[in-house]
Formats: structure tokens, sequence, C-alpha cells
């Protein structure tokens, strides 16, 4: 599978769509999976008016025609006059669902509601679990995806530059403890400062090795295997699960 990382910087909905218009060739050509970072279109838009329909058509145009997946990152979104940080799939130019995030960060909790549901998608790729930014820092998140059947997670992220090396070893954690790869993508802005990472499995005789890539330019096109069944299956069946969430 090759992954069309694209470290966009932030910027307004009219500005996007000219982004993803004048750049279109180098984010889409020879990829099969496209990730942008999360809220790196800055508009909050209601999810069934004109603004997000428009976007939502612009997305699906451009993923029909280069058959990709494409996961745009997230998206402010209201719903019922409730703000939700969302992420679109869309398969192949079909929108195949919304992950709300759950975790919210600090000042976020100000403005947005939690999402109450953690999904996996079944694409033309493989299942794909989608992990919004914070959502990464918690374990059962995407362990429930692991024993939801996901073969890949998608984090799409907004990361200040003084927390990247945090940031990478949570995502580190998460791919290492799951046996998933990750596609974790960060904005290029100044504030935020890219360091968009990749990682998978490398089998290394009867156990696993770590391996990572680290993004420098703002389009990086990356090549990783989901084929992650029997190590997947086999770390699931090593944790007794036998824990409680919380104390009393």
């Amino acid at each position: 599978m090759r992954a069309s990382i694209v470290q966009a910087p932030l910027m307004d909905m009219e500005r996007a769509m000219g982004f993803l218009e004048e750049n279109e060739e180098r984010i889409f050509s020879g990829a099969d999976l496209v990730v942008f970072p999360e809220k790196w279109i800055t508009d909050r838009m209601d999810q069934d008016g004109p603004e997000m329909s428009s976007l939502l058509r612009f997305y699906g145009d451009m993923s029909a025609r280069h058959r990709v997946l494409l996961c745009p990152g997230s998206l402010s979104v209201y719903r019922d006059g409730r703000l939700f940080n969302s992420s679109p799939l869309i398969d192949m130019g079909k929108l195949i669902g919304w992950q709300d995030k759950v975790s919210l960060f600090r000042s976020e909790k100000k403005s947005y509601t939690p999402g109450s549901e953690v999904k996996v998608f079944d694409t033309h790729l493989c299942r794909i679990g989608v992990c919004i930014c914070y959502d990464v820092d918690f374990p059962y998140y995407c362990k429930m995806q692991a024993g939801m059947g996901a073969r890949l997670i998608l984090n799409p992220s907004l990361i200040d530059r003084d927390f990247r090396d945090m940031w990478h070893i949570y995502v580190r954690a998460r791919s290492l403890e799951n046996r998933l790869p990750f596609i974790s993508v960060n904005s290029s802005s100044e504030m935020f400062g890219s360091g968009s990472m990749v990682t998978w499995m490398e089998r290394a005789g009867k156990g696993v090795l770590l391996r990572e890539l680290q993004a420098g330019d703002v389009f990086t096109l990356v090549e990783l295997s989901t084929d992650v069944a029997d190590l997947v299956d086999t770390r699931a069946e090593e944790d007794p699960g036998h824990y409680s969430l919380r104390t009393k």
C-alpha cells in the first residue's frame, strides 16, 4: 500500500480547495491512500449545510478520479447545534462514515462535544480505524479498533512542535502494543512544524521490530504493508484483558 502524507498548513476552506487543485498531482499520484492533519481547514460547518456538501463533493470527485481512499483530516462539524471534531473517510468517491474525536484536549472542551463511539471502516484496502490526535494517548481506544479487526490506524493530528517527542512516543506505543501500522499526520504551519510519522511491524525471528519513517516535506509518499492479521491476533490472545479501566 502506498500512502500519501500531506502535512498541509492551516487555512480556510476556500484556500484549501485551491491548495488541493494546485497540488493535485503531488498529493494523489501513485497513492492508494491519502491522509491530512486534524482541523487543517479552519472553518466550522454544519454537516448538512451547503459548504460541507460542496467540500465533500469536491473530496469525493478527487477520491473517485484517482481511485484512492481519502482521509481529509478532521473537520469542525455542527450537528443538531453541537460542535464535533470529526473525520470523514471517503473511499474511491464514496463517503463511508465519520469518526468523532472522543477525548477532547483541554481548551477543546469549551467548544466541542466529545464523540461517544469508536468505529472501524471497511475499505477497498483493508479495515481501518481513525484515531484523532489526543485519542491516541489512551491505550484502549486503539485496542478496541484492533479487536474490531482494524489492520491500519490513521491518526490525523495537530501537535505543537514542543510536544512532538511525546506524541511520537504515544504513536510508537499504540503501534507496537497492538501490532498495527500507524499513519500519524501533523500540519506544517509554523506552530506545529510537521513531524508526521509512519510506523509498521517487521517480523524478526519469533518476534517483531517496530520500524518508522518521519516525513520531512509537505508531501511524502510512503509504502507500507498491512499484512498483520496474524500479529494482531496473536497479540490479542496474549492479553488476558482482566483489567479495570477506572479505580473507585
